[in-house]
Formats: structure tokens, C-alpha cells, sequence
């Protein structure tokens, strides 16, 4: 019996970000990695640049932008929706890195879902398999692992939503997330402890 072969459900995992752009060597031209989830401002930052008169230019549903003359960060004053693709223009920064955040009005990260992976196989077990004696009509949240491919790149606090072969459980965060090693050090597969949401 192959790891496969248990692995009957499926999940698509999610990661929290509040990048648009994540950091990346400056370019003349760049596409936001993805869009805002909601409208509101964004945060550019340079960092590591050589800057002389620098500009870097957001074009979406609306235009702004961001005059640089150090390596620094700035809060733009127009509420983005979406951004064009290679709707982000540089002059005058040379080298470096560039990210570009969502942000509120008063400074304060906007956190969106990033999808990960889709549709990967999975295994939900239970952790406690005991059986109790309880009154009529109690219950007891079932506790939930997850077993995934050793090929996946899964960190603390990721969220999962089950596509097909799950019951009880359709979506949750993963926490204590484990490499599990062969005897030849590579990962088999990861483990991790579902926090119902």
C-alpha cells in the first residue's frame, strides 16, 4: 500500500498575505502577483535601491504615484481596487527590492487569502479515538490531523478548504504542521492539527 493510497479526500490551501507585490528586484515594468481583496490604499516599499529622482507608478482603477528619494515606504491616498496587468511602472531606482502592500487609511495591514495549492490529495483521521458515555443530545467536536504529500509547501497557520471526501470538517486551520523523514532524511509526508473555523 502505497501514501496514495490513503490520501481520499481533497483540499485546496490557502495562505494569509497582505502583499499585492511581494518583495522582488526592481524592474522597469512589473504585474502585481495578485489583486486587492477589497479597495483600499496601498504601501510601497524600496529597499537595498540606488535612487535618483525615483517613481514608481500604480495603474488600476485609479492612477497614483510614488516619488522616492531614499529607500523608504510610503501610504498612497487613492483606494485600489484592482491593479492593471504590468500596471506598475519604476524610473529612477536602480538594484533594490520593491513590495507593494494593502493597507487601511490609518497605516494598518489588509490581510486576503492566497491560494497555495488546489485540489491536492489529503487524509482527515481523528485524534482522539476513544469512545465516552455522554447524555442524550451532548456532543463533542470531533478532533481532526491532516496528512498531505511530503511535496507541498504548507506552513503554520495555512487554511484549508476541503473540495470532496471529507465529513464534518470543510474548512480549518493547520497548526503544528511536521515533516515527517524516511530513514533516507527525506519528508514523507506532513502532518498537522486542524483548528476548526
Amino acid at each position: 500500500m502505497s501514501l496514495t493510497d490513503v490520501l481520499s479526500a481533497r483540499i485546496n490551501i490557502n495562505r494569509l498575505t497582505y502583499k499585492v507585490l511581494d518583495s522582488v528586484a526592481v524592474g522597469l515594468t512589473l504585474s502585481a502577483n495578485r489583486q486587492p481583496g477589497a479597495s483600499c490604499r496601498l504601501e510601497v516599499a524600496v529597499s537595498g535601491a540606488t535612487i535618483s529622482n525615483g517613481l514608481v507608478s500604480v495603474a488600476g482603477n485609479v492612477n497614483e504615484t510614488f516619488s522616492f528619494s531614499e529607500n523608504t515606504s510610503f501610504i498612497g491616498s487613492q483606494d485600489f481596487s484592482s491593479i492593471n496587468v504590468d500596471g506598475i511602472t519604476i524610473s529612477g531606482i536602480e538594484d533594490g527590492f520593491i513590495e507593494i502592500s494593502t493597507v487601511t487609511k490609518t497605516g494598518s495591514k489588509v490581510s486576503q487569502e492566497q491560494t497555495i495549492h488546489s485540489n491536492i490529495a489529503a487524509r482527515f483521521y481523528s485524534v482522539d479515538g476513544r469512545l465516552r458515555r455522554m447524555p442524550a443530545g451532548d456532543e463533542k467536536p470531533a478532533e481532526y490531523k491532516i496528512m498531505l504529500s511530503g511535496d507541498y509547501d504548507v506552513r503554520e497557520n495555512d487554511i484549508f478548504e476541503a473540495v470532496s471526501g471529507s465529513f464534518g470538517i470543510t474548512r480549518g486551520q493547520l497548526s503544528f504542521v511536521d515533516h515527517i523523514l524516511d530513514f533516507s532524511g527525506v519528508t514523507h509526508h506532513i502532518e498537522a492539527e486542524i483548528i476548526p473555523l
